[in-house]
């Protein structure tokens, strides 16, 4: 009885009912995470040389809590970063990178952003995302 009083609470984002809404802060209270770590995503990153590319896999910071793993904003940053680190390389020109996301009720996945020079100065979030606040 108590783990499906438990897996209903865990449930209750997803059912669309206006009556749920009086429920949703007893919801945040009770749920294991109240960030649903609902995204897959897919990035492919490249860091253009000047007489090669190289496809690189970006990792997460450590601390980063799973939640956060496909957050859009946060993996432009940690690209930014990535720039920052580079550029003493004299050999180093630029990082080109694409994001996909998924979540649980998109049966197919969705850009989130693409750039073929994240480390040019003038590329923000906001302009890269087309002038939304996110995703």
């Amino acid at each position: 009885m108590g783990l499906t009083i438990f897996w209903l609470i865990q449930a209750m984002p997803y059912i669309p009912h206006q009556s749920m809404v009086k429920l949703k802060h007893i919801e945040n209270s009770l749920a294991l995470s109240p960030v649903a770590a609902s995204d897959e995503c897919e990035q492919t990153t490249f860091h253009v040389f000047k007489d090669h590319l190289e496809e690189v896999e970006m990792t997460t910071p450590k601390d980063r809590p799973l939640a956060f793993k496909c957050n859009a904003y946060l993996r432009f940053l940690d690209l930014k970063t990535t720039c920052r680190e580079k550029r003493n390389d004299p050999e180093f020109r630029t990082t080109m990178s694409y994001l996909v996301i998924r979540s649980l009720k998109d049966r197919a996945f969705r850009s989130a952003f693409q750039s073929p020079d994240i480390c040019d100065e003038n590329v923000t979030y906001r302009t890269l995302v087309g002038g939304s606040d996110g995703i």
